[in-house]
């Protein structure tokens, strides 16, 4: 039903006949006087003072702190509080309320309050109020168990399944027990799953909010926002966080992390020194757009990228880290943050973790650092860094001009297309030559221990006198070197090497 008399976004003065009217304020702090009649009074949005007049009235609660000036049950009057999801019984609407001087206040929030003048508590029954029975729909049309104010709201859930929205404002939602969906709305919210497998998400509007989401014990998912997020597989650190968790970052430059956090300062806000990483669930995580850092925990992730410069920690476990778009680091083992600052540099990083990883770089100019494990690394696109570290990794340089290092172990090596320099490292490494183009160089190939693949070559060399014949002496920066041509527009360099110093049971025909 259209409103009789409808106010501005201004402060209006708003008056009745009496007529049966509906009268809305609209934005602004408002005067509303109906006058006569059964009318229907809505302050809405604003600090109103509404004043029914004779006759049966409705006076409906928007938002503010809003005064009705002569409520009256025995005349008929009524007081609709469905906008209040977290008021749903008149015991509820009474732990709200206060006796004061002139009149009853009830204190919903910060930025809603309603005050009944010259009445008190006893004045009041169940008879004169409208209450959210029937409580309102979610996002994916569930019952809502609490909804919030445009203020900031603080909200702790029970050991049931519930509905939580958070709304505008700077929010805190605690689902404590059940499964729980739980989203945090507008505003820079902190919103914690606890136990039991939650949904978390930024909800609709939350375009410039900077949230923190945590899981907590269970199967969780979690969805950030448009802004800058921190999404934490975990809960606080009493809880031991261990499930299955997903996590997508959304836009912006997101933090997410499949370890634990403990607000050792109570401050409400993520520090890098207060998260532990020895969460052992099996995670996935996904940054999206953005620049975004996701760190794995100790058990077996998957970490993908997308649009952004991220940065990937694998942690400990088998994990799956994939790049996609921009100028990645991945990085497989440990990360300690020594210089307090948040950011990623690579002398915190620890190699230690003995578990291999799979991790690819994806479009751009990515770093990619293994562990202590059996890791198999690879660039895709782009002019890439691959390091293996320990054990015996498989390292694929792909696309570009990549730079290629096995570290310690019996690593095997290819370069992929472009001009690659390759280096083993300690132990019995295999390079593989490929048949993309491209001139690759080998810079540390030792004689009797590594071995050099051509049976993937476009040439077919079957025997040593093959390869001499298709190959020459040159000089690169005053070292001698063995250059081969294995055909296709592609060529190996051995550096160090000569006609007569290279050995045929290094080689793989």
């Amino acid at each position: 039903m259209m409103a009789d008399i409808e106010g501005t976004s201004g402060d209006d003065t708003l008056t009745g006949t009496d007529a049966n009217e509906k009268i809305e304020g609209g934005d602004g702090d408002d005067l509303i006087s109906a006058l006569g009649g059964n009318d229907t009074l809505e302050g809405q949005n604003g600090d109103d003072t509404l004043t029914g007049g004779d006759g049966a009235d409705k006076f409906e609660f928007g938002a503010g702190h809003d005064v009705i000036t002569d409520f009256n049950i025995a005349a008929g009057d009524v007081i609709d509080l469905d906008g209040l999801a977290e008021i749903t019984s008149f015991e509820a609407l009474m732990a709200t309320g206060a006796d004061t001087d002139g009149g009853v206040v009830f204190t919903f929030s910060d930025t809603r309050s309603l005050r009944l003048e010259g009445l008190t508590l006893a004045d009041l029954t169940a008879a004169g109020f409208d209450f959210d029975d029937d409580d309102e729909d979610d996002e994916d049309g569930e019952e809502v168990h609490f909804q919030g104010t445009n203020g900031d709201d603080d909200w702790d859930g029970t050991e049931l399944d519930e509905i939580s929205l958070g709304n505008a404002g700077n929010d805190h939602l605690d689902g404590q027990g059940g499964n729980d969906k739980l989203w945090g709305g507008a505003g820079d919210d902190t919103v914690l799953g606890g136990t039991g497998d939650d949904r978390i998400a930024a909800g609709s509007g939350a375009k410039t909010s900077n949230d923190i989401y945590a899981g907590g014990d269970g199967d969780d998912l979690i969805n950030g926002g448009h802004s800058d997020d921190i999404l934490i597989g975990d809960d606080f650190g009493d809880n031991t966080g261990v499930g299955v968790d997903q996590m997508y970052g959304g836009l912006g430059d997101d933090f997410l992390v499949a370890g634990s956090w403990t607000d050792t300062n109570a401050d409400k806000k993520v520090d890098i020194d207060e998260i532990d990483f020895s969460e052992t669930g099996a995670n996935t995580m996904y940054g999206g757009k953005g620049d975004d850092t996701l760190v794995g925990s100790d058990g077996d992730d998957v970490l993908g990228g997308g649009l952004g410069d991220d940065i990937f920690i694998g942690n400990g476990g088998h994990d799956a880290v994939f790049g996609s778009l921009g100028d990645d680091l991945l990085i497989g083992g440990s990360w300690t943050d020594t210089n307090g600052n948040g950011q990623v540099d690579l002398d915190e990083i620890v190699a230690g973790d003995t578990v291999g990883n799979h991790m690819y770089g994806g479009q751009g100019d990515d770093t990619v650092i293994g562990t202590d494990g059996d890791d198999e690394l690879g660039g895709s696109w782009g002019d890439d860094i691959l390091w293996g570290n320990g054990g015996n990794d498989g390292l694929f340089g792909g696309d570009g001009d990549d730079s290629v290092n096995g570290g310690a172990g019996d690593d095997t090596l290819y370069g992929g297309k472009g001009d690659d320099t390759l280096v083993g490292g300690e132990g019995a490494d295999l390079f593989a030559a490929t048949r993309s183009p491209g001139d690759d160089v080998i810079a540390d190939f030792e004689i009797g221990i590594d071995t050099l693949d051509l049976s993937n070559s476009t040439r077919d060399f079957g025997t040593i006198e093959d390869l001499l014949a298709n190959a020459e002496e040159i000089d690169v920066d005053g070292e001698v070197a063995l250059s081969v041509d294995t055909g296709g527009n592609t060529s190996i360099v051995l550096m160090g090497l000569t006609l007569e110093t290279v050995v045929d049971a290094d080689i793989i025909y």
